[in-house]
């Protein structure tokens, strides 16, 4: 799916379902760091900034095994609405 579309859930009485490719309200600015975690919680890089590259991510890793879970990526998220960057896959 496209990086600026996502996927919403209806519900209208006893109808329930999902429309892919939604358009978003959003005129997106990824210019906010973050690391994914593997239990899907979300950390803003800038939160956890240390003196040197080496501390931050050491502080990072003792962070996510706090929370059961370790660092699966980084990325950036939208700095408005915060939904995090996906490039496209085709």
């Amino acid at each position: 799916m496209h990086p600026n579309k996502h996927t919403e859930y209806f519900e209208d009485g006893n109808l329930r379902g999902f429309i892919t490719g939604v358009p978003d309200r959003c005129d997106h600015v990824y210019d906010e760091n973050v690391f994914i975690l593997g239990n899907g919680d979300v950390l803003v890089k800038k939160d956890y900034l240390c003196p040197t590259n080496e501390a931050t991510i050491e502080y990072l890793s003792n962070e996510a095994e706090k929370r059961n879970s370790f660092v699966q990526t980084g990325t950036s998220r939208c700095i408005k609405c915060k939904k995090v960057y996906h490039p496209p896959m085709f």
